[in-house]
């Protein structure tokens, strides 16, 4: 029996689909209101010489949207000042990839540019155990320089109670993680946002190759996607075809006609692997493993969620006794 058919009867109540292992839609989609829209976003006048035009659209709370747009009769440029309610791109409520409600726009129709967020630096070694892709930085994972920096997010919690680290570790650890646990982040897509649905689905796919050339390069032995969509995007790309939604699990990916692990980054089309610097002659690609988003919006149960990573955890410590390693691989005190 499988995880979600196992907690079907169970949760049956919270709207979570066994078959699909996905969320159900809500039947109608929640008002507009200008109240709400007020909150989120402060304008002040701008003299026109700035030269400043910001149009942005931004995605609310409770999946509500704004437009500022300058007047065409009165010609005011308006600044936009940005509120961060809680949405980091990876940790907001239009969570795309559990296929929760709502279907991908069509490319380019809610890109925003958001100059002032950066991008951040991966934390990536050659030969990990785990590489996790994220989907792209949201806002307060750009201001922090730090992966899943968002307090809701589950992703720090999820890793240590699947058992992939031996302590709850902050956000700022994430660039200790290669050194300290063999693991590693990175993002499908590097430009910032303040939440996912400001991506266009050119750039997720742009985005694909270039991971697969860093998974080629770097040799992690298995690749987690945090986000049933980042894998869809990157499927469809990789292997030239839409994921077999059949039957889908999260957890390890298997080839459907031999049942054998898939693997992925083992192409050479994926890009160059001749620096004898990351020669690995026993690689013979990255295994997959496909969780949900870690969006504390995610609405699936605390226990399946742990569940899911637990399986992850124990593959980790399984090559961390293989290779002779310690959970962590040197010991250290958390800084205060």
């Amino acid at each position: 029996m499988s995880l979600a058919t196992s907690f079907a009867a169970k949760f049956a109540y919270s709207g979570i689909d066994a078959a699909e292992n996905v969320v159900a839609p809500p039947k109608t989609p929640p008002a507009k209101t200008k109240a709400n829209a007020s909150k989120a976003i402060k304008a002040e006048p701008v003299d026109e010489s700035d030269q400043v035009q910001l149009q942005l659209q931004l995605e609310l709370d409770q999946g509500e949207s704004s437009s500022v747009r300058r007047s065409a009769r009165k010609r005011t440029i308006v600044k936009v000042e940005v509120k961060d309610e809680g949405g980091d791109a990876e940790d907001n409520e239009n969570v795309k990839d559990d296929d929760r409600t709502t279907k991908p726009s069509p490319p380019g129709k809610n890109v925003v540019q958001f100059p002032h967020l950066k991008e951040i630096s991966d934390s990536i070694d050659k030969n990990l155990i785990c590489l996790f892709v994220g989907i792209n930085p949201g806002v307060k994972t750009s201001e922090t320089g730090h992966a899943y920096a968002h307090s809701s997010n589950w992703f720090w919690k999820l890793l240590h109670s699947g058992g992939c680290t031996d302590r709850l570790l902050p956000y700022t650890y994430d660039t200790h993680l290669p050194r300290l646990y063999s693991l590693g982040t990175t993002n499908l897509v590097a430009r910032p946002t303040a939440n996912q649905t400001q991506l266009s689905q050119q750039e997720k796919i742009d985005g694909a190759p270039i991971l697969a050339a860093k998974i080629r390069k770097w040799k992690p032995e298995s690749v987690c996607f945090v986000g049933k969509d980042i894998w869809k995007v990157f499927h469809k790309k990789y292997f030239g075809c839409e994921m077999n939604e059949k039957g889908f699990e999260f957890g390890f990916q298997k080839m459907a006609a031999t049942g054998a692990d898939l693997l992925i980054g083992n192409k050479k089309s994926d890009g160059t692997d001749d620096d004898p610097e990351f020669a690995n002659p026993d690689w013979k690609g990255a295994r997959v493993f496909v969780s949900f988003s870690t969006s504390g919006l995610v609405s699936f149960p605390p226990e399946f969620k742990k569940q899911v990573w637990t399986k992850l955890g124990a593959f980790v410590n399984e090559r961390r006794e293989a290779r002779g390693e310690t959970s962590p691989k040197v010991p250290f005190v958390l800084e205060a």
